[in-house]
């Protein structure tokens, strides 16, 4: 399967276990709590002193080991599984062996080092859309792992260890990310969500610290997204190899028929029913791409003039030569406009994404010529680039909620009604829409929600996201 249509399927899949839970509220109850001194003590990343030189990567392979892979075992599995169905609850003591866990103690190391490059570029380059990530899920399992290690830690209200246990997930999450390929990068969202979720367990349990500061000082966008959009780029340079060199060197002998017939050979993908669906039904076959070709051809010979061809190099271009590379520029436009906007704040950039994505699905026929490969192959950025906000968006409101500790450490024990009344920290805006988060109080229970855009269907964790938040004294 393709890396796109893989991407499709995972960002479905989270779609609809969100609309299952529609109504879903996380409830916390917290107690005021002052600024830490000094304000940074609890950091939710290692800090520079705290690391040491090296690859991160070997660290996490060593964590691999098939010795040490006990949590797999299927009475142990079991015990993990029945936890994880429900992490609300207490974990069982059976458990307890995860403080000791060998693998995590190398995850820790590994959150130190001083840097982590997974070495994957020339290999998206070489093997492309054929390239597995059999270990990127299992990073996801460590998670798991070091959250419910968390849990035991809180239970016992050993702090400075809870600290050292998430400053390891939070890195995990930045680390698996910082990869050129997006499914990568929505792991690493999915980690750092599972961590979150522990940072909101660790503030509501006695005697926790407040982590405004540490949560302020973290990095935005929390999961960067530049890496990954950019390695997108990379899997049509595996499938044909040099073709935006010949484009921008107008080499007309470049890609010769027999060449480009072998590639259709081999991307079988052309002849699935997803050609079909895209009203281009018969273009995996030979003659298919010889007619599409020809369709595309006049707009091919433009479309290479105005960069600069001349009519004799466009005269030795075969027509199936000139439709791919016309496919190709319109393929590197169309994704362009889409990523342009992952370096504009989401607020801002919704709407552009919007007619981007519209623009990508042009209902006239014509318009369609020259796009089949940005039609099959694109991912779906506007969703990434989406999902990439849930951290910031997250950990915005985390702020929020820590703000409210602050005020009620400040003025004997009470909430605020307006967020506005908050005066001790600044209070963060709403990173997906550009506003105030909206709040209510009713007695020592308030509620803080980050609604969706207008006319947007309200998804939790996608679209929205709820607190109802209990102040005890």
């Amino acid at each position: 399967m393709k890396q796109g249509m893989a991407l499709a399927l995972l960002l479905a899949a989270i779609t609809a276990r969100a609309d299952e839970a529609a109504d879903y509220t996380v409830r916390l109850t917290v107690s005021p709590a002052a600024e830490p001194s000094p304000a940074m003590r609890y950091p939710l990343l290692p800090e520079l002193r705290d690391t040491s030189p090296g690859n991160a990567v070997f660290l996490y392979y060593r964590c691999f080991a098939p010795e040490w892979l006990s949590h797999r075992r299927p009475e142990v599995a079991k015990q993990l599984d029945r936890w994880r169905d429900d992490t609300s609850k207490k974990p069982s003591e059976n458990l307890k062996w995860v403080l000791k866990y060998r693998p995590l103690q190398e995850m820790d190391r590994a959150a130190r080092r001083s840097y982590c490059d997974w070495e994957m570029t020339e290999r998206v380059r070489t093997e492309g859309i054929a390239m597995l990530l059999p270990d990127v899920q299992v990073m996801r399992e460590y998670a798991n792992l070091l959250a419910l290690r968390a849990r035991f830690q809180m239970e016992a209200g050993e702090h400075d260890k809870v600290l050292s246990t998430l400053q390891t997930g939070m890195t995990l999450a930045r680390h698996v990310a910082d990869a050129p390929t997006l499914i990568q990068s929505l792991v690493g969202n999915a980690i750092s969500a599972i961590m979150l979720g522990e940072v909101e367990r660790w503030i509501q349990t006695p005697g926790a610290p407040n982590l405004y500061w540490s949560l302020s000082n973290l990095p935005t966008p929390f999961i960067d997204m530049r890496k990954p959009l950019q390695g997108e780029r990379l899997f049509l340079d595996a499938l044909f190899p040099g073709i935006r060199e010949a484009i921008r060197d107008r080499k007309p002998e470049a890609f010769p028929l027999e060449r480009l017939q072998r590639l259709a050979r081999e991307m079988k993908f052309l002849a699935t029913p997803m050609i079909e669906d895209q009203g281009l039904p018969g273009v995996g076959g030979k003659f298919g791409m010889a007619l599409y070709a020809a369709k595309v051809y006049p707009d091919a010979r433009q479309s290479l003039r105005s960069r600069g061809w001349t009519e004799k190099g466009l005269d030795e271009l075969p027509v199936t030569t000139a439709a791919l590379m016309a496919e190709m520029i319109n393929y590197d436009r169309i994704y362009d406009n889409l990523v342009k906007w992952a370096g504009v704040p989401y607020p801002q950039a919704r709407a552009g994404i919007a007619r981007a994505v519209k623009d990508l699905k042009p209902i006239e026929e014509d318009a369609r010529l020259g796009t089949v490969l940005a039609r099959l192959l694109l991912p779906a950025v506007d969703k990434v680039i989406s999902a990439g906000v849930r951290a910031d968006r997250r950990i915005a409101m985390l702020r929020c909620v820590e703000a409210l500790r602050l005020h009620a450490a400040a003025h004997a024990g009470g909430l605020p009604e307006k967020l506005s009344d908050v005066t001790e920290v600044p209070v963060p805006l709403d990173p997906r829409t550009g506003k105030p988060f909206e709040y209510q109080r009713r007695g020592d229970t308030a509620v803080l929600y980050g609604p969706p855009f207008e006319g947007e269907r309200s998804i939790p964790w996608q679209t929205s996201i709820k607190y109802k938040i209990t102040l005890k004294n």
